[in-house]
């Protein structure tokens, strides 16, 4: 956990993440807080494109780059999400931060089940 706290200390003092709209999720991801989200889709859908819709309840654990530079959330996403491939493998999903709107940070939190979760899903 200390680590997890010196990665946090390094984090907070970027500028970007102090933002007002990237603050709240930098504050839901350190504190274990579910959020709801509508997330828009590509401008221009391809087939197997992420879908647009409401990600609910939703347990984010990390903020980083994609390989083309946006600024995404890695997250644990259940049903009743909107999902492009469905949950039968994983659960896992990746969200750039600019397409996510209407976020809402909830009391409730979630444990650190990682551990269980990445075995299921390689089964």
């Amino acid at each position: 956990m200390a680590l997890n706290n010196t990665i946090f200390l390094i984090l907070e003092d970027n500028a970007l993440l102090k933002t007002t709209r990237m603050k709240p999720i930098v504050d839901a991801i350190k504190n274990r807080k579910k959020m709801t989200f509508y997330y828009v889709g590509p401008y221009k859908p391809k087939k197997n494109s992420v879908k647009k819709g409401t990600r609910v309840k939703v347990e984010a654990v990390a903020l980083g780059l994609s390989k083309k530079g946006n600024l995404v959330m890695r997250a644990w996403v259940e049903p009743p999400s909107t999902s492009k491939k469905g949950f039968e493998k994983t659960n896992w999903r990746t969200f750039m931060l600019s397409r996510m709107k209407n976020l809402v940070i909830h009391d409730e939190t979630f444990e650190d089940r990682k551990s269980t979760r990445l075995n299921s899903s390689h089964s």
